[in-house]
């Protein structure tokens, strides 16, 4: 009998992060018009896919467009993306706003066991979402990443309402 534990990343392979970015890329896709034989005469071979028709499918396919910062959003989306059978519990009453900011200064909060969060040069990703990083706060926002818990006391800067969105979401807890 043999017992197999995996723990850790799961390097995805490069077809499933193709496919994955493709779809995500297709969720924002916006082009505009519609194919059109507009001018073309009847033919002999109805059957026949022909130079034109494929010339004009190939330049309204050429307006679709990524570049690196397509890509870096979708990988830290991709990558916290959360298993589709977790959830997140909210807290049944939460904290308001003031009362949890009170809270969190004087314990600090840590991430729920479930939520990933990395983050890169310009944004935050956590459990699928981008946010940009806030030139005020973005330290408190890293060390949460990085070490998953912010002590108490930590300056939060303009990252206040995020944590505090976080906490109503269930992403972080007070410690």
């Amino acid at each position: 009998m043999c017992i197999t534990y995996s723990i850790g990343f799961r390097a995805p392979a490069a077809q499933e992060l193709g496919i994955a970015f493709l779809d995500r890329l297709g969720d924002r896709l916006a082009l505009e018009g519609r194919y059109s034989d507009a001018g073309r005469r009847p033919t002999a071979e109805p059957g026949r896919i022909d130079e034109t028709m494929q010339a004009r499918c190939a330049k309204m396919l050429a307006c679709i467009r990524w570049d690196r910062d397509v890509a870096a959003q979708f990988l830290g989306c991709y990558l916290t993306e959360p298993k589709p059978h977790l959830f997140f519990s909210r807290p049944p009453r939460p904290l308001t706003r003031r009362d949890f900011a009170s809270a969190m200064a004087r314990r600090g909060v840590r991430l729920d066991a479930r939520s990933q969060l990395l983050y890169d040069d310009r944004n935050a990703y956590i459990n699928g979402e981008t946010i940009a990083l806030p030139a005020d706060g973005a330290c408190a926002i890293m060390r949460l990443a990085n070490e998953r818990r912010i002590a108490a006391g930590t300056k939060l800067g303009k990252s206040s309402p995020l944590m505090y969105q976080w906490y109503c979401n269930g992403f972080i807890q007070l410690d």
